[in-house]
């Protein structure tokens, strides 16, 4: 299954363009608990991706780490 494009959009502004949630909840039109509870189902969303329990299944650590921090957020 994929991700909710509306997970992965705040994922991409949060983790990749290094946004907070205010600004996301700016860019985005909604407001900061709306994209703070989005961003929380984001995370639980991409650690069960088939894609990232495979980079963890290989032992990558960083990876692993990383994915690790998404599911206790």
């Amino acid at each position: 299954a994929l991700m909710d494009e509306k997970y992965a959009s705040i994922l991409v502004l949060h983790y990749l363009d290094g946004m907070s949630c205010q600004e996301i909840a700016q860019v985005m039109g909604s407001n900061l608990s709306t994209i703070t509870t989005q961003l929380g189902r984001a995370r639980k969303q991409a650690a069960s991706l088939p894609a990232f329990k495979c980079l963890v299944d290989n032992n990558n650590s960083a990876v692993k780490n990383k994915i690790n921090n998404l599911e206790d957020v």
